[in-house]
């Protein structure tokens, strides 16, 4: 599934995205800071401005051949990170980060998203 959104900030491909309480926009999500949270999908294109359009998969596979900083582990989950629009396979663990499962790995270099709308704050 893939919805198209205004971009709140420049989004890079394969981001993880959040939806803006204020503005309805899209922005980069960081599982260290709440205001960036939930996340609710990935995009699949970059996007180098605020206001221009930005297309986000919700829900799907996709393939990333350049990004993860090496293969994955089929069957591992891919969470939010501290670290703004990136997803991770190791879960924040900070106080105060905000975990989120993003989806699964199904191949070394491709991914279910399925954003779990449910978040838990890391004490």
């Amino acid at each position: 599934i893939v919805i198209e959104f205004l971009a709140a900030e420049a989004i890079t491909q394969f981001d993880a995205v959040y939806v803006s309480t204020t503005t309805g926009r899209v922005g980069r999500a960081n599982a260290a800071a709440a205001g960036t949270m939930p996340a609710i999908g990935i995009a699949i294109e970059a996007q180098g401005s605020a206001g221009s359009s930005v297309r986000v998969l919700t829900h799907g596979v996709y393939r990333d051949d350049g990004g993860f900083g090496g293969n994955m582990t089929v069957g591992v989950p891919l969470y939010t990170n501290d670290s703004v629009g990136v997803l991770t396979v190791t879960a924040p663990s900070d106080d105060g980060d905000f975990v989120q499962k993003m989806g699964v790995a199904i191949g070394v270099r491709s991914a279910f998203i399925n954003p779990s709308m449910d978040i838990i704050e890391h004490a």
